[in-house]
């Protein structure tokens, strides 16, 4: 079963629990969230840039920066102890040399 048709199951209470596990990752990291920079919402996929259906969850995407949609900037997922939403995005600090820092 493809990423995008574990997500779009009508019941999630029907897959196994591995499946299950996959279908709360996957719609945890579907969620929208604004881009600290400019406010444009995305979600994690978009900002890595890559299909919902090539995410592995046994994959390190460390490597793979995540990069706002609409600034470019790059971005960092954040995942707070307590807060009203599960995760959000900060910005990786720049360089105090480079262009975009200035």
């Amino acid at each position: 079963m493809t990423n995008r048709e574990l997500m779009a199951h009508p019941d999630p209470t029907k897959l196994s629990g591995i499946e299950r596990q996959r279908y709360v990752v996957l719609h945890f990291q579907s969620r929208r969230m604004p881009c600290p920079s400019c406010g444009t919402r995305q979600n994690w996929y978009e900002a890595a840039r890559i299909s919902v259906d090539d995410y592995d969850p046994h994959q390190h995407y460390d490597g793979n920066p995540h990069r706002c949609i609409a600034c470019g900037r790059r971005l960092v997922k954040i995942v707070p102890v307590i807060s009203s939403d599960p995760w959000h995005w900060s910005l990786v600090p720049m360089p105090p040399d480079t262009p975009e820092a200035a």
